[in-house]
């Protein structure tokens, strides 16, 4: 038995064409050569409301496995995490692994702890960080 997947790609970019989404394709065959069945590959904008909807589907539906891609970043209109967060009924929080992981990368690097920085430390309460 196989655990169904669904690959969400965000990012207006890649709506209007600028962008090819070569990241959806390349998890689709990874996923699939690992055993998942990839069910679904969404694209939805930049936007809190299409976001949400997207990923309360995906939980409504059973769906075991969700690789989102786009919005992560430490910019300031990345907003994915926390509109998982809104998606779950879960606060936006620190993860105390996931700030080590950015404390360790940064401090490796030489660079500034800056808060763009801290807040890719920031996920839905009782998520995992995973490298």
């Amino acid at each position: 038995m196989s655990y169904t997947a669904w690959i969400i790609s965000i990012g207006n970019e890649l709506l209007i064409g600028k962008t090819v989404n070569t990241n959806a394709t390349w998890l689709a065959r990874k996923l699939t050569l690992l055993g998942y069945d990839v069910r679904r590959i969404i694209t939805v904008p930049d936007n809190e409301e299409d976001e949400v909807e997207v990923f309360r589907d995906a939980i409504k539906r059973g769906v075991r496995v969700v690789i989102s891609t786009g919005g992560l970043g430490p910019t300031f209109d990345d907003k994915t995490s926390e509109y998982l967060a809104k998606a779950l009924n879960r606060k936006y929080v620190i993860n105390d692994d996931a700030l080590r992981l950015v404390v360790e990368t940064f401090k490796s690097k030489g660079l500034e702890l800056t808060e763009p920085r801290l807040k890719q430390a920031k996920m839905p309460e009782g998520g995992k960080a995973v490298t």
